[in-house]
């Protein structure tokens, strides 16, 4: 009896995106009108609330409308990933020396930006943040020049993971506004990080047409646009000036509690143990879905994916301003031990594609939660001025994880897709245990 093999592609059902997209609107006016029931006067009690919740608002949709231009620009600059050096012409071995490159020269030019906006004013570092990725696209639209383009890139994305937020945050407490306030962008910068790659993955599939050769050049040349364009609305959009003196925030940059605090050390860890395990996610979810052969449509699965974050995100202000108001630490546990069990059910044995999509998204969700989580408990237990160089740091210390796994899977011992998913696990798990160890109570906690 002959075997029929079907040749289909397989697609996730078109309801999953619609559901995970109106259940995250669905919580975020559920939490609207549950606040306004709840507290009927304003967030914004200092005094002239009315004006506060004018300026405020201003400053919310500036601020989110370039963070959002700057994802979108993000997602341009890696939406390709493999399909592109093939393009170029590079083999599997020199694509692995250009993401070994970009690691070493992001891990070492990123974490000197970080220590540098800690001493200086924040604002600059989302100034150079545009600036190489404007590099970035000029070296790959017009220069073809893609392994100095993928290495100004992943400088770009390193300083883009610490410097919005440090800066969101200086303009906050300068601002003067309560601690309701950083909360809500917290988890608005994950939620509308999230929307603004599924528009890039939008946008370059309209520009590839069809043609790979467009896809590559016509990304890079709408990126460089909107590169000047962040430059100009960073730049323009409100004036910010140095809360501290050059000398003073220099020293405060490299002073005693950003490396000797216990909590500062365990909130790091857990970082440095949250990027390891995404970055080995990005590096590996593709190959674990289509194994065996599997023909299979990523691109309809990535926004499901992302879609997953954003419902995620969307549960972080019930649980810390909503009906629920439990303790950061305690639902931040819970959160990394689904995730990595999530990911340990793909890394222990082979799946269906659609078990593999639900858990992953389900992995997504849960991320899409401890990242707003994270960034609170960083105005707990870090001062605003050494925020971006302890998030550049232990941003380090992930990328050199990720460098010691690639190094020895690649040169010295195979250790399989498999084991290198487990450690990602074993990263997640330790994460939550140094979240576990925030819960002791703790003496002179920060105000927001």
């Amino acid at each position: 009896m002959g075997v029929v093999i079907q040749n289909q592609v397989w697609e996730p059902p078109p309801w999953l995106n619609l559901f995970l997209f109106s259940s995250s609107f669905v919580s975020i006016f559920g939490f609207t009108f549950f606040s306004n029931n709840a507290n009927p006067s304003t967030a914004f009690d200092l005094g002239s609330s009315h004006s506060l919740s004018s300026i405020f608002l201003r400053f919310q949709r500036t601020f989110l409308a370039i963070y959002s231009l700057v994802s979108v620009l993000e997602g341009l600059q890696s939406v390709y990933g493999e399909v592109e050096y093939s393009y170029y012409g590079f083999t599997r071995d020199q694509m692995f020396m250009v993401v070994l490159y970009g690691f070493i020269v992001c891990t070492s030019v990123g974490t000197f930006l970080g220590f540098f906006a800690s001493s200086m004013d924040q604002k600059k570092a989302c100034v150079i943040c545009c600036i190489f990725h404007l590099v970035a696209s000029v070296l790959k639209g017009l220069a073809k020049l893609p392994l100095l383009s993928s290495i100004c890139s992943a400088i770009a994305s390193f300083v883009f993971s610490y410097s919005f937020e440090a800066w969101m945050v200086s303009e906050i407490e300068k601002l003067g506004f309560r601690r309701d306030s950083l909360n809500e962008m917290f988890w608005l910068m994950t939620f509308w990080e999230s929307v603004a790659l599924i528009g890039s993955q939008v946008i370059a599939n309209w520009l590839i047409s069809g043609n790979i050769e467009n896809g590559v050049v016509f990304p890079s040349a709408v990126a460089a646009y909107m590169a000047i364009a962040c430059l100009i609305c960073i730049g323009k959009g409100w004036k910010t000036s140095v809360f501290t003196s050059v000398s003073k925030s220099h020293e405060m940059a490299f002073s005693p509690p950003i490396l000797i605090d216990k909590r500062v050390y365990l909130l790091g860890v857990a970082q440095a143990c949250v990027h390891f395990a995404l970055t080995i996610f990005w590096l590996l979810w593709t190959p674990t879905i289509v194994a065996d052969g599997r023909e299979v449509n990523m691109g309809m699965i990535y926004p499901c994916l992302l879609g997953a974050r954003m419902l995620g995100s969307t549960a972080f202000p019930w649980m810390v301003t909503g009906p629920f108001s439990i303790r950061t630490e305690d639902y931040v546990i819970m959160a990394f031990a689904v995730a990595g069990v999530m990911l340990f059910v793909p890394a222990f044995d082979y799946q269906e594609i659609w078990f593999l999509v639900a858990v992953f998204c389900i992995f997504h969700a849960c991320v899409g939660f401890i990242l707003p989580s994270l960034a609170r408990l960083r105005s707990l237990f870090v001062p605003n001025d050494h925020r971006a160089a302890m998030m550049s740091m232990y941003h380090a210390v992930a990328s050199c994880m990720v460098l010691l796994v690639l190094g020895v899977d690649f040169y010295v011992w195979k250790l399989g897709n498999a084991c290198i998913m487990g450690m990602a696990v074993v990263g997640l798990f330790a994460a939550g245990f140094c979240i576990y160890n925030l819960r002791k109570p703790q003496q002179d906690h920060r105000s927001l």
